[in-house]
């Protein structure tokens, strides 16, 4: 139901014809009749019987504009209290669904950024979906400038991911609603659910990931170089076994008899897997000392001298 409100005269080019005066008095909460001279659905007829904008000219350009900007004031509030109550918590959740997310944002304001972006709801384009939501947004953020918003903030955990950069997602969060540096960072180190490990006989895998960086400067006592570690644990039942309880297994069972031979033979295969490792390793690390090697200069006289040498 709609609320009294004083409203100004203004006036309105009718379609076709020339200048025509719309009063606008109060409105009417039973019937939302505008004064006595016209109803919201003669109003919603007159707009719809306009051209395009281009088509207009500059006075009813002007209404149309005065328009909007009653609109915007209207669900003004509106947007910030759903940012503020609805959508500032919803970053954390990585699982949140981008079309729900759209219908459950302020009606007026999605009707207006789907027509004016001819976006049809059902055909629902990924890239489209994406630039809506995106569009959605970025509205609701230049409303709260400190909202952080799902979609944006998963785009700032993806650019941190990939680039390990503290300034990239700090420079994300300046022109969109993807949170700072600290809100990602704070984010991927916050505590998970922990996951219960599986019943029965279960295996375990552990696999370190090493990332070395490239040095940008000369080889030399004290240089330094960005290494990454990543450790990864897995735990996982393969079936509902009872190994476990085959007592054949048990280190008293097996640890009494004779394995040399296979020891022998275990030796043998590491003796063997090492050269072999040594040989890949050796031609790894020439051919990483040697690309620095490519970048030096040779002056006149035959030194070796690096760019940064001569800044």
């Amino acid at each position: 139901m709609l609320e009294s409100v004083d409203v100004s005269i203004m006036n309105c080019l009718c379609p076709g014809d020339s200048k025509c005066s719309l009063l606008l008095a109060k409105t009417d909460n039973q019937n939302n009749d505008i004064g006595t001279h016209i109803s919201f659905d003669g109003v919603l007829s007159f707009l719809e019987s306009l051209d395009t904008w281009d088509a207009l000219d500059k006075s009813t350009q002007d209404k149309l504009c005065k328009v909007g900007e009653i609109l915007g004031d209207i669900i003004n509030p509106a947007i910030y209290k759903d940012g503020r109550n609805n959508i500032s918590n919803q970053y954390k959740d990585m699982n949140i669904d981008k079309i729900q997310w759209l219908e459950q944002r302020n009606p007026l304001l999605s009707s207006f950024v789907n027509h004016t972006t001819a976006y049809d709801i059902s055909n629902r384009n990924e890239k489209k979906v994406n630039a809506i939501v995106y569009s959605i947004e970025q509205i609701y953020y230049t409303r709260n400038i400190k909202l952080v918003t799902p979609f944006a903030f998963q785009r700032n955990v993806v650019v941190f991911s990939l680039t390990n950069s503290k300034l990239c997602a700090s420079l994300t969060g300046c022109w969109e609603s993807s949170g700072s540096y600290s809100t990602v960072h704070n984010y991927i180190c916050s505590p998970f659910e922990q996951v219960e490990c599986p019943i029965g006989h279960v295996q375990c895998a552990i696999d370190n990931n090493q990332k070395l960086g490239i040095s940008s400067g000369r080889i030399m006592v004290g240089s330094k170089m960005p290494v990454d570690i990543c450790t990864s644990i897995s735990n996982f039942q393969i079936s509902e076994s009872t190994i476990q309880k085959d007592e054949t297994l048990m280190p008293c069972e097996w640890q009494t008899n004779d394995f040399s031979e296979l020891v022998d033979q275990v030796n043998a295969y590491e003796l063997k897997y090492l050269d072999t490792f040594r040989s890949y390793r050796n031609n790894i690390i020439t051919e990483y000392l040697a690309k620095p090697k490519l970048t030096k200069k040779v002056d006149i006289c035959g030194a070796q001298y690096d760019k940064i040498d001569i800044a």
